[in-house]
Formats: structure tokens, C-alpha cells, sequence
């Protein structure tokens, strides 16, 4: 499989190395290019034309039509070059032993988009047409037509000539590869927090005046974090680090995105209401909603890597062809009256976006017909490869361009064929997608496996469409040391609709067995990892008062996975500098299984409090002692301007005399945690739990050396707003 480190660029093409075979190689271009046909000449196609003088006032006086196809390949004049400078270091490798000769392996693209920076505006462009998707295959052919207005065909006409180039286009393709020696951990959460308090008091007075009063605390919390923890081990390329970085994080935004928590309702207006008939009333409503997810990525497992090879086309009239002769603009340019009958017609182009090569299809038969008035025109096509383009005109009638058209498919040692129902279109691009051949083809090979520990891998496939009247299909393969690549193929006699679903049994080397739950895919390519490949988070969260009262939280947590004879342990003291932590371990199913803890409290002073065994299936688990009211202060940094402030340090302390509490906090803001809000918080032991006064200052060191501070202040807002001080 392609590896992602193993790179290097020959002959302005990026090269990547073989993650098992060291004289195996996969070739990816640095630009796509205009098609070339078998002589060298470019597939391209201007035709500029102008409506008949009595057209009308006001009508189109003309246009233009552009027709170009655009491959992804390596050029031939290239090929050989980089394949003696590939056998030169293969030698070296091997020593000179012949039997050593260069690979150039085929990238198992798995998706893909093909665009043109050029968009419809109405005004010189009318439309751009495109299948948007390259064959994936082969030469990754992609074909475009461009509808231009009489001002763009004037403009394109003279820009299109010459030298440069006006045609840019964008090719997105992903494919497979391996992960190179490193160890990659992301993941997400997302938490919300709201808190209704509410209280009415009311006294009825027979000789004086009636009192009702009622108080009201409301809050609400939010907060989420994506996050990404590689571990680059030997792997020391800079920017192919930033490359995996930015590869995790798209990962795990994707993932993220599904996750998403729905904000939580406040309590209504007639939840609020006082009850009839009741004279006092206290509600206490809390509600907590989260979100959490975590990935593992680890050496030669099987990801989904990306290129996006991107430029401008150089105009035709730079171009040569096989015998070097330059390419002439009015061999593929043409103007065109209208006046004349012929141009009262269409044309189409008909692609098959199918590998005749590695799948069992022998050949399309397509027939396009065009019917309207007096003009009748019927034209039959045969597709043995992916590189054939049908060519379907027909003079047209009363303006309508519509056609139909139906295909055939011939199967490899099969009497029977598929035969699809007519379709109607006016498509000037007509693609005939794999998809819709009747074939359901997958390769199944072996991805982050680790035969030391996994015996052997038995793989079950299964395809229904009931509706569509497709014959169920059930495959069985096993993959071991010996046998580590399956290809699966069934002819079906109609369109795929829907995906496959798969589940693995593993028969581990030390008698036990794991089986995985179903799973479904679209993927020709099938790749089978190791039964260790989900990984699970449980996040430790303390609470209480660690500087005076709590000295250590020691906590021994067991995972258990009674299902796959699976689990694991580990053991975890928690104290006022570890706050919080994250077990993260690799699990055969992340949605199986119980955490299992104890552990004590160890106080100041001595004094010892055990945690009772628990069991539990939440991520997260809050280990201390709870106090009843606590004073929670935030200091929120954002109207502070850290491209003139270095560093911001804000003080803070609380005092109750009475009840022997002397506690302050120093933050710190910088460019790094500018925009993070801080927080600080602090036990209340006052008999009501209401004396919440505090004194704050605050010291600026400006990135011009000067100093401004904010002098010491008491104040009881929750939350703290930092800004510098006004001269």
C-alpha cells in the first residue's frame, strides 16, 4: 500500500514509496492536462457561431461552445525517465540483482471531484457543464463544456490563443495509503450546563399588609474541544507532520460534526408561575447534556489520504504533438453561421465510467435515439474500455433537444445480460457510471493487522436489495498470514442502490475470538484492521476544595468487555495539580463494556473517606467531596488587545475572617490564551452561603515596556471582564 512519508518529486512528479515493497513505487502528476487522442493532439473543441439577421429584436445574436477533455496522468516522455532514476536507487538498494527491477503500482483512488475555476455568471459564461467526477481510473478522464454569450465567445476566442493559459482546473482526489511510524489520538467533546433556581415567599397578614417576594438564578454554560495529540516517534519531516496534523483534524471534525448537542430548553414562563392554591414554593432544576468521541491511529493502518493537484491548461497553440509539429488553432476552432441548416442540431459525448480491466464486463452496448418531427435519428454504441467517447448527433426540431437512451451490459462467461429501462435527458455529457453496470465488486485485503497477534481474520459480506428484486449475496473470506487479499465479484443483473454491510470475526493466537459489529460501505476497496482499532476515553473530573481540605484522590478503574473476554486496568492519584485526566485505551468495540472503580480520599490532616466500588457506563466519572454553594468567578479577557498587551496578570482574593478563609489566585493572559476565558472558585463556609465579595487588581505589561494597572477593587460579579485601563 502507498505510504505517505516514503515521497519525492522526479521529474516534476511526486512519487511515493511501497509501505512493504522496496522496489514498488505509486506515480501521481503534478497537473492535470488537456486528453491527448492517439497522435497527440488535444481533445478540444471551439465553436463560435451567430444567429440568422432576422432572429429577432432583442434575441441572442450568438455564442460559443467550448469542448475539452482533461486527464490526470503521467506523461509518457516522463514515465521512462522516472522509471531509470527509480531502478538507479532500487540497484543500490539490492545491490545490482536483476531480479529487482522497479514496480509502478496502481493508486486505489477512493473518491474524487474535477471542477473548473470558471463559474456561470450570466454575462460571459452561461453555463458549465461537467460530469464533476473523474473515472477514478486509468487516465482519470474528466469532460468539460463551457456556454459562452456572444461577449464571452469574443473574449474567449482571443484568450484561448496565444501565450498562457485561461482554463484552471482543480482536481480533489482521495485515496488509500498507509499511516506512516506514528501514533495519532484525537477527539471531541461537548458539554451544556443549565441551572434553574427559583423561590417565592408569601405572608398572609390579618392586621397589616400582605408580602409576597420571589428570587430568581438562572445559568448557563457551554463549552466544546476538538483535539489532536500526535505522537511522532522517529518521524522527524516537519511538513509531513503538518500534513498528518491537518489529515487528524479533518477526521475528527467530520466526526464532530454528527455530535453536535442540541442547546438545552430554559424553563418556560408557565413553569415559572407560582402554583394555585401554594404559598411558598423552591424549584432547583439542573440539566447536563454531553458529547464525547476519541480516535486511535497507529503505523500502517489503512487512511484516506488526499491530493489536489491544481493548475492552469496552457493554451493549445503551445502544444506539439507526437511528430513535434505545433498545434494549429483552426485544426479544433470554428466559426459558424447559423443561417445554415446544420447548426440546428446536437451533439453528445457518452462516457462509460467502468474498469473493463478488473471487472468481470465484457462490453456496453448504448443506443441514443432523437425523435421529433420529421428528424429521426438512432445511433448505436460499443464500449470495450474506459478510453472510447461516443460521438451522437442529430438535426433537431421545433427547438426541442431531448433525447432518450438506454444500455446494455455483457458480462465475462455469462449468457445473461442487464438491460437498463430508457431514460430521457438533454445532456450534452452523457456518463455511464459503474454504479449502474450490474456488478458488485470488492476487494477485501489485509489493513493494520497484526499476525503475531490475530490468527486469522474471517470476513462475512452481505449485499439485499429486496425491492429492486436482487438476489441476495453472501461472501466468506478469511485472511491470514498466508492469504492476506480476497477479490469478491458477482454479476447481479441490475443497478447497485444500496451498500454492502460486513462484520469480522477475529481468531486471536491465544485461543480467544472478537467479532466486530455490522458495518456498511460503498468502497470497492475493503481494508480489514486489527480488532484494536476503536479506542475509548474516560475522563476523571475532581471536585472540592484541594487547598485546604483534600489532599489526594487515589482511584483504580478496571474496563470490562464481558462480551469479547476483554478488559483493562489502570490506576490514577488525582491531587490540586491533576485536577483532571483522560484514560484513553484501544477497545474491540467502542460501545461495549462497564468501567469498574474505588479508591479513597486522603485528607488533610490524616483523615481517610473510601469510594465504594462502582459500576458505570458513562465517559465521564467526578471523584471528591461536593460542597454545597460555591463562589465561581470568570474572567473573561476578550476586549484586551494582546497585539499591544505582552501580559495581563490579574489578582484575586476572597477573605472571610469569621470562618478562617484567606485564599487568592493569580492569572495569567497572553497571546497563547488570549481569547480563553479563566476561571477561579471558591468554597463558601458562611453560615447562609451569601458572602460573596471579592477584591481584584490587575498589572498589564505593555509590548512597548511601559506598565498600566488597574487598581485593587472589591466587587461580587460572577463574571470579571478584563480591559485596560482608560489613561
Amino acid at each position: 500500500m502507498l505510504r505517505v512519508d516514503k515521497v519525492q518529486l522526479i521529474e516534476g512528479v511526486t512519487v511515493y514509496g511501497d509501505d512493504k515493497k522496496k522496489n514498488k513505487f505509486y506515480l501521481l502528476p503534478e497537473l492535470p492536462r488537456y486528453r491527448r487522442d492517439e497522435n497527440g493532439s488535444p481533445i478540444f473543441k471551439f465553436l463560435k457561431y451567430r444567429m440568422p439577421l432576422d432572429h429577432g429584436e432583442g434575441k441572442k445574436k450568438g455564442g460559443g461552445y467550448v469542448f475539452f477533455d482533461v486527464e490526470f496522468v503521467v506523461p509518457e516522455e516522463k514515465l521512462q525517465k522516472i522509471k531509470d532514476e527509480l531502478q538507479t536507487q532500487v540497484n543500490k538498494i539490492y545491490k545490482g540483482r536483476a531480479d529487482k527491477t522497479v514496480e509502478i503500482g496502481t493508486i486505489t483512488y477512493t473518491k474524487g471531484e474535477a471542477s473548473l475555476l470558471l463559474e456561470a455568471d450570466g454575462e460571459l459564461i452561461e453555463k458549465v457543464k461537467s460530469p464533476g467526477k473523474p473515472s477514478l481510473y486509468g487516465r482519470n478522464v474528466t469532460p468539460f463544456a463551457l456556454e459562452l454569450s456572444p461577449e464571452g465567445a469574443t473574449l474567449f476566442w482571443e484568450a484561448l490563443q496565444g501565450q498562457g493559459g485561461v482554463v484552471q482546473v482543480v482536481y480533489d482526489l482521495y485515496y488509500q495509503a498507509a499511516l506512516p511510524p506514528v501514533v495519532i489520538r484525537g477527539g471531541f467533546r461537548a458539554e451544556k450546563f443549565y441551572e434553574f433556581y427559583q423561590t417565592i415567599d408569601t405572608e398572609w397578614n390579618a392586621w397589616g399588609e400582605d408580602s409576597y417576594q420571589e428570587e430568581i438564578r438562572e445559568n448557563f454554560r457551554s463549552s466544546e474541544s476538538l483535539w489532536v495529540k500526535p505522537d511522532w516517534g522517529a518521524l522527524t519531516d516537519t511538513k509531513m507532520q503538518t500534513q498528518l496534523r491537518d489529515w487528524a483534524f479533518r477526521t475528527v471534525e467530520d466526526k464532530a460534526e454528527s455530535m453536535m448537542i442540541e442547546a438545552i430548553a430554559p424553563v418556560s414562563e408557565e413553569g415559572r408561575k407560582k402554583p394555585s392554591g401554594i404559598e411558598d414554593v423552591t424549584r432547583d432544576i439542573s440539566v447536563k447534556k454531553i458529547s464525547s468521541f476519541s480516535l486511535y491511529f497507529k503505523e500502517n493502518m489503512a487512511i484516506e489520504w488526499f491530493a489536489g493537484p491544481r493548475g492552469s491548461l496552457p493554451n493549445i497553440t503551445n502544444l506539439v504533438d507526437n511528430q513535434g509539429n505545433a498545434i494549429k488553432w483552426e485544426d479544433h476552432a470554428k466559426e459558424v453561421d447559423l443561417d445554415d441548416p446544420f447548426f440546428k442540431s446536437m451533439h453528445v459525448d457518452v462516457f462509460v465510467n467502468a474498469d473493463f480491466a478488473n471487472l468481470p464486463i465484457n462490453s456496453i452496448e448504448a443506443q441514443l435515439e432523437y425523435k421529433e418531427g420529421k428528424e429521426h435519428e438512432i445511433k448505436e454504441f460499443r464500449f470495450a474500455d474506459a478510453e472510447t467517447v461516443g460521438k451522437f448527433s442529430s438535426f433537431i426540431e421545433n427547438d426541442k433537444r431531448e433525447y432518450s437512451f438506454w444500455y446494455e451490459v455483457n458480462y465475462k462467461n455469462e449468457s445473461r445480460t442487464f438491460k437498463s429501462e430508457p431514460e430521457v435527458t438533454d445532456e450534452q455529457v452523457l456518463t455511464l457510471n459503474v454504479g449502474d453496470l450490474g456488478v458488485l465488486s470488492v476487494n477485501i485485503e489485509k489493513g493494520d493487522l497484526n499476525f503475531e497477534q490475530v490468527s486469522s481474520a474471517q470476513v462475512t459480506i452481505q449485499y439485499k436489495d429486496d425491492d429492486n428484486g436482487i438476489e441476495p449475496i453472501e461472501w466468506h473470506v478469511t485472511l491470514d498470514e498466508n492469504n492476506d487479499k480476497h477479490k469478491k465479484q458477482k454479476v447481479i443483473f441490475g443497478r447497485q442502490r444500496k451498500p454492502y454491510k460486513y462484520k469480522v470475526k477475529y481468531n486471536m493466537k491465544d485461543g480467544r475470538e472478537y467479532e466486530s459489529d455490522w458495518s456498511s460501505s460503498r468502497s470497492s476497496e475493503l481494508y480489514i484492521n486489527d480488532p484494536f482499532s476503536a479506542s475509548k476515553s474516560i475522563g476523571l473530573r475532581t471536585i472540592g476544595d484541594f487547598e485546604n481540605d483534600i489532599e489526594e484522590i487515589n482511584v483504580d478503574l478496571v474496563y470490562k468487555d464481558a462480551a469479547n473476554d476483554y478488559w483493562q486496568s489502570h490506576t490514577m492519584a488525582l491531587n490540586k495539580d491533576t485536577r483532571f485526566y483522560d484514560w484513553v485505551f484501544p477497545v474491540i468495540n467502542e460501545k461495549e463494556g462497564v468501567v469498574e472503580y474505588s479508591g479513597i480520599i486522603r485528607f488533610k490532616g490524616g483523615r481517610s473517606e473510601d469510594i465504594e466500588k462502582t459500576t458505570t457506563t458513562e465517559s465521564t466519572i467526578t471523584l471528591g467531596v461536593r460542597f454545597e454553594k460555591m463562589l465561581e468567578v470568570k474572567v473573561i479577557p476578550s476586549l484586551v488587545k494582546f497585539t499591544e498587551v505582552a501580559l495581563a496578570q490579574v489578582q484575586l482574593r476572597y477573605q472571610d475572617t469569621e470562618n478562617g478563609v484567606d485564599e487568592g489566585t493569580d492569572l495569567i493572559f497572553d497571546s497563547s490564551n488570549g481569547k480563553v476565558p479563566q476561571a477561579w472558585s471558591i468554597a463558601l463556609k458562611d453560615k447562609d452561603k451569601d458572602k460573596k465579595t471579592y477584591s481584584w487588581q490587575a498589572t498589564f505589561h505593555m509590548l512597548d515596556g511601559t506598565v498600566k494597572e488597574v487598581a485593587a477593587q472589591e466587587t461580587d460579579a460572577l463574571s470579571l471582564i478584563l480591559k485596560l485601563p482608560t489613561d
